[in-house]
């Protein structure tokens, strides 16, 4: 009972943490777009968000590090990396000895329902970030968008790309 208990929490905590890669993602590429805007008719700008969709939670990490004054979430984002590691690579990997074995699978069930309590605190941090940089993209569109109108020129390209609901407030 013991490992089923531990299997389900796994692939609960697993979920979690591509959550957590998702949001990163989430951001980034929200910030990379805010960097679009603001450079696009001046220098070339030209991120392969191909990149962004393709990397792991590490380079997710450092590549974020960029672009938030967020000290704790980086440090607790580094720390849960550890730990995720190990269960994204080890996690089932049990010998049927350890499988077994009530004491060894209660330890390694405490040790994720902690890795899990981490990685939901490090996702709702994550939260706020999505809305920050969901703001500041929306925002700089906004902004350039009216400095456009208002000096009769033409936007650049990377307006093209904008989802028509962004004009509409």
């Amino acid at each position: 009972m013991t490992f089923q208990r531990y299997s389900d929490r796994l692939l609960l905590c697993l979920g979690t943490y591509q959550f957590i890669e998702e949001a990163l993602r989430f951001c980034l590429i929200r910030c990379h777009a805010t960097t679009k805007f603001r450079l696009d008719g001046y220098l070339p700008y030209h991120l392969s968000f191909r990149g962004i969709e393709d990397a792991a939670l590490g380079r997710l990490i450092e590549w974020y590090k960029s672009y938030t004054v967020n000290e704790d979430l980086i440090r607790d984002l580094q720390r849960i990396k550890k730990t995720r590691d190990y269960f994204a690579h080890r996690g089932l990997a049990l010998t049927v000895e350890e499988s077994s074995d009530g004491v060894f699978m209660s330890d390694l069930l405490t040790k994720l329902e902690r890795a899990q309590a981490q990685a939901d605190e490090c996702f709702e941090q994550l939260k706020g970030e999505m809305q920050a940089t969901d703001d500041a993209v929306n925002k700089a569109y906004k902004a350039l968008k009216t400095d456009y109108a208002a000096n009769d020129k033409t936007p650049p390209k990377a307006f093209e790309d904008r989802p028509p609901e962004l004009d509409e407030s």
